[in-house]
């Protein structure tokens, strides 16, 4: 069932209804309100799929700030010509 909620290939507006209401942690599952509201239109994405669309969003940033910082301290290294 992992496998199945990660798996972008399946993301048809039933695979989307699906993977709201089988998320692990009951809390975070989606209301049958959200669901009426996503199949009638009134919204867009469900609560997990905003969390996740969130958390990638921040990985990237992560991941760029890291690479900057790289970058950084590549060119304020100091080579004496014997390195």
């Amino acid at each position: 069932m992992k496998s199945y909620r990660s798996n972008t290939d399946y993301n048809t507006r039933l695979d989307r209804v699906i993977k709201a209401c089988v998320q692990d942690d009951p809390s975070r599952r989606t209301t049958m309100e959200e669901i009426t509201q996503f199949l009638s239109g009134e919204i867009e994405y469900f609560e997990y799929e905003l969390r996740e669309m969130e958390r990638l969003e921040n990985q990237r940033l992560e991941e760029q700030r890291r690479k900057e910082k790289r970058r950084r301290n590549r060119r304020n290294r100091f080579f004496c010509g014997f390195c």
